[in-house]
């Protein structure tokens, strides 16, 4: 099927110059073109449409060339592949070359050329050069030799061999070029694919080199190229390997930074916790912390003399419901503030039962003169604290001061 449409190809385009000669020489658009040519050239410009390089065919260049003089856009060559699949994996890669950029090598005459007797033996004295060349190891001369058989015909075997020529000098666009042309003409050329196979690992294009040799192994074995492809699967485990690593260690990377995040987090929060602890550590004394407190309680901005408290009896005032209770009465507070601000106040609450209460309670848990509430203790002097029992001071009316207590 290949080969068929190879030659419907040339057989267009073949036609399609005898139909721009026709009109070329008619002096107008259609005048004097037969038919037959008029449906030649309609059938090859949808050809030429598709497959734009046709036009870059040698047996088209008149074609060409009326284009250009025409003004028209000819599309650019393809570009020459030149990209690795992968830098790291080629890295240790001894065999890669450096892709050739030589101009592309003519091509050959259609397939189907006939030719002479003459032409035929001058044909095989091409061939026959070229054979002896590639044998001895020339392989310039053998690329001469085998260019001068492909433009007196077309073929599928001495494009292989050329390709095959263009590998051993280490141009593998070249090579490729030709392995293609010859795949063109036979679908089923084990030596073109071989070939083509041995350009892309050359190039550092593994997954297609891969593809090429298996190929052309499937058609036709051979232990040289199952060696070349055995290298290849090698380079591209390596070059996964290396993938895999680098995965790896980008995991590894970003779990360690989530786990960084997450102490740092915990950290924050047990700071936080503990910050908040020693500020409001009123123990459990609602409104305390505002108080401005008791100095030298912590947390409770505590009373005088009450810092340092041991951890039995602060758990005794903050386990007690009753002081805590009184601790929400306004009363009670602004009470506690005024005393701590002025000791000498004290003595204007010994008729209110509720601060009564509370100043009792703290005596009662081991505070004495509550270590000298803002003098109590220390502005009271180191005379005994008063007696707040209720009982005695409503029944008790207050003593007349002598003359010598004044003195």
């Amino acid at each position: 099927r290949q080969k068929n449409e190879v030659s419907r190809c040339i057989q267009t385009r073949l036609r399609a110059r005898s139909s721009l000669s026709d009109i070329a020489m008619s002096g107008n658009d259609t005048a004097g073109v037969s038919r037959a040519s008029l449906a030649a050239l309609k059938e090859f410009v949808p050809l030429l449409r598709a497959r734009p390089q046709l036009a870059r065919h040698p047996d088209l260049l008149f074609f060409r060339d009326l284009l250009r003089d025409w003004g028209a856009a000819i599309p650019p060559d393809a570009p020459e592949p030149t990209r690795k699949d992968d830098e790291e994996a080629c890295e240790n890669d001894t065999e890669l070359v450096d892709p050739d950029q030589d101009p592309a090598q003519p091509m050959g005459a259609p397939a189907d050329s006939e030719l002479t007797e003459r032409e035929e033996e001058a044909l095989s004295e091409h061939r026959a050069k070229a054979a002896e060349a590639a044998e001895a190891g020339l392989w310039e001369d053998a690329v001469a030799a085998f260019t001068a058989a492909l433009q007196m015909r077309g073929s599928a075997m001495v494009y292989a061999k050329r390709a095959e020529a263009y590998v051993h000098m280490k141009k593998p666009n070249a090579a490729l070029r030709d392995a293609k042309a010859a795949l063109e003409i036979n679908p089923d050329s084990a030596k073109a694919f071989k070939c083509k196979g041995v350009a892309h690992r050359m190039l550092g294009q593994y997954d297609q080199a891969l593809k090429d040799l298996g190929t052309g192994l499937s058609i036709d074995y051979d232990e040289a190229s199952y060696h070349v492809q055995q290298g290849v699967t090698a380079l591209v485990q390596a070059r996964k390997q290396k993938q895999k690593a680098k995965a790896d260690a980008a995991r590894k990377a970003q779990e360690e930074e989530q786990a960084r995040r997450a102490r740092a987090a915990e950290e924050a929060r047990t700071q936080q916790q503990q910050s908040q602890s020693s500020q409001g550590s009123g123990g459990g004394f609602p409104g305390m912390g505002g108080m401005g407190g008791f100095p030298g309680m912590s947390g409770m901005g505590g009373m005088p003399g009450m810092g340092g408290l041991p951890p039995e009896l602060m758990a005794k005032l903050m386990g007690d419901p009753e002081l805590q209770a009184a601790m929400m009465n306004p009363k009670v507070m602004a009470a506690m503030q005024e005393c701590m601000s002025d000791p000498s106040k004290i003595m204007q609450y010994q008729s209110d039962p509720d601060i009564q209460k509370v100043i009792m309670k703290l005596m009662g848990m081991g505070l004495g003169g509550m270590g000298g509430m803002g003098g109590m203790g220390g502005g009271m002097g180191a005379q005994q604290a008063p007696s707040f029992d209720e009982e005695s001071t409503a029944s008790q009316p207050p003593r007349p001061t002598s003359v010598e207590e004044v003195d």
